[in-house]
């Protein structure tokens, strides 16, 4: 799993991507067999969270619950995890949630 950090990726994914909700969490995705590996960024909203010390939490706790997932949960492609939560979160809730976002693009693979 790499950073998604081009802008001209995370532009596409905004414009033609496709959108899953678990809990706290949105994921933004396109699937794409051509990539090797998936490239995921992680965000939080500014107007939810003021002061940078708890987004950068935040961005550093969904990075650690994506490393806790095994690289079967994920996909080819890219997408961006986005935390909608009103509060501060519970690192084991954001594990639980990035699990089913996931198993929810998984699901709609195999269809």
């Amino acid at each position: 799993m790499q950073r998604l950090k081009s802008k001209k990726e995370i532009d596409s994914l905004f414009e033609s991507g496709f959108i899953k909700k678990s809990g706290g969490l949105l994921l933004r995705y396109y699937v794409d067999d051509r990539h090797k590996d998936c490239c995921i960024g992680v965000a939080v909203s500014k107007s939810k969270f003021r002061r940078a010390v708890d987004r950068n939490r935040i961005k550093r706790q969904l990075r650690a619950a994506l490393s806790k997932l095994n690289e079967d949960a994920l996909f080819l492609g890219n997408g961006m995890l986005i935390y909608t939560g009103e509060s501060l979160p519970q690192f084991e809730k954001l594990v639980e949630d990035c699990g089913a976002v996931f198993k929810k693009v998984r699901y709609k693979e195999g269809e």
